[in-house]
């Protein structure tokens, strides 16, 4: 009993210690880094906090600057180990490798040098659908996304296609709302999925409600057009290593839907929700994931999408009917056309 009283009593000592050999204004700086992460982050059960404060405090020790207390909170960010988030300040940022990086291929690499496009066409009678990520951060962005791609998806409806091949390699992620609104056409009326905090708090819900995409109750993305009703219809979906964040969660979805199956490779690996921590005068900010998707009946996520069917990539984008992903997806779609 007594070499444990000393050993916390020591701890103590070096924690009154290593705070008093840095000024307030670092001492508020650090405690701010910290409460964020330790309150906020998925992630934060699985670090030792306690453990991780006595030692940023003591690798502080001789710090005189906000820009030298990085390294220090950069430390206590890697035991996170967030690879959807970062960590930045002044002229440093940190930010880990995504959880399956796998390098993109020189096709992947040239289309996205193109830009963002979506490239609707049928393949005989089935409609091909690829998209970009979709990086909204504002309600014009939300609805202007939402809107190109629900114009892409009616026009595709309209040659009343027996299947459809939903392409999502190219897309990295950005804003979940401006695809699912349109894409809630493929789903039948009813919750289609949930986000959960670390406690397994329902933080948000999406549902189909009469038609229209709902968040939290909220129609967030307004669509110009009624959508066509596609919830029965046989779905393909290409994924891949640039299948990212909020592209991710579309792959989820889908997962989830009857008639649907999977094709191509695993996804990044950053299925989940992430939330902006702005502090220190606007001079310091965390992006930090904060929730995991989770399906209707509130079973997580895992954070990597696999496919249903393993196809090697060989991202024939400017010749899709030679695509391997592609022309897997459409055999298995001619046994299931509507």
């Amino acid at each position: 009993m007594k070499q444990t009283l000393f050993g916390f009593a020591c701890l103590a000592t070096l924690s009154f210690s290593a705070k008093a050999q840095l000024a307030d204004s670092l001492k508020k700086h650090l405690d701010t880094a910290f409460s964020i992460m330790q309150e906020h982050s998925y992630y934060s059960k699985k670090v030792d906090w306690r453990s991780e404060k006595e030692t940023a405090y003591r690798n502080a020790s001789g710090v005189t600057t906000r820009e030298g207390l990085f390294p220090v909170i950069a430390a206590a960010f890697k035991k996170l180990e967030d690879h959807h988030g970062w960590f930045e300040q002044y002229n440093d940022k940190i930010k880990l490798d995504v959880s399956n990086a796998v390098p993109p291929s020189e096709n992947m690499l040239k289309e996205w040098a193109k830009g963002p496009k979506i490239i609707a066409k049928m393949l005989g009678d089935v409609a091909y659908l690829r998209i970009p990520g979709m990086p909204a951060y504002n309600q014009k962005g939300i609805d202007l996304y939402a809107n190109w791609l629900t114009d892409s998806l009616v026009s595709l409806a309209t040659k009343k296609p027996k299947a459809w091949i939903i392409d999502l390699r190219l897309n990295t992620g950005g804003n979940i709302i401006p695809m699912m609104g349109p894409f809630s056409a493929f789903f039948p009326e009813g919750i289609i999925s949930y986000y959960m905090d670390r406690d397994k708090k329902i933080v948000t819900t999406a549902e189909k409600r009469k038609g229209i995409f709902y968040q939290d109750d909220t129609v967030h993305a307004n669509i110009r057009q009624p959508l066509p009703d596609l919830h029965r219809v046989a779905v393909a979906v290409i994924i891949g290593s640039g299948t990212g964040s909020s592209g991710e969660g579309v792959a989820h979805n889908f997962k989830e839907r009857k008639n649907t199956r999977l094709f191509g490779e695993a996804t990044a690996g950053v299925a989940n929700a992430t939330q902006g921590f702005i502090f220190n005068e606007e001079q310091s900010y965390f992006l930090l994931t904060t929730a995991i998707m989770a399906n209707k009946k509130k079973k997580a996520f895992p954070e990597i999408v696999v496919p249903d069917a393993l196809v090697k990539h060989n991202d024939l984008f400017e010749n899709v009917s030679g695509d391997n992903a592609v022309m897997a997806a459409m055999k298995w779609l001619e046994g299931n056309k509507k």
